[in-house]
């Protein structure tokens, strides 16, 4: 399964950690949580990693955050390099063998249905 396909399932189960769920649903909802957590830690630390090669540094050596929070990135070059990096970084293969948990719920949002094809059946 590709990094990025994690990463993004982990931003979309943190709404459902909300729901009021059966026993069962709630102890294997938190046991994907943070196997997915584990993932995206490791994914974060490569692209903080990546950030600090390819943004731009103050005086102090410090990365660069504009008014919007975001890290600077100088030139097209360096942007450009940075999105073929991040986008590997997303496309690498992690091996995942968690079975999918079963969840009971009237309503869901598709974006959240999406994201968690694979890791979550909603029924």
């Amino acid at each position: 399964m590709k990094a990025g396909k994690i990463i993004r399932a982990y931003a979309a189960i943190m709404p459902l950690m909300k729901e009021t769920l059966t026993l069962q649903e709630s102890y294997e909802l938190l046991k994907l949580k943070k196997k997915l957590q584990a993932e995206a830690e490791i994914f974060t630390q490569q692209e903080m990693t990546l950030i600090d090669q390819l943004a731009d540094k103050d005086e102090k050596g410090k990365t660069v955050i504009n008014e919007s929070g975001q890290f600077k990135i100088s030139g097209p070059d360096k942007v450009k390099e940075y999105q073929a990096q991040r986008q590997a970084l997303e496309n690498i293969e992690i091996e995942w063998d968690a079975k999918a948990v079963t969840i009971h719920t009237e309503r869901v949002r598709p974006e959240i249905m999406e994201a968690l094809e694979g890791f979550i059946e909603f029924i």
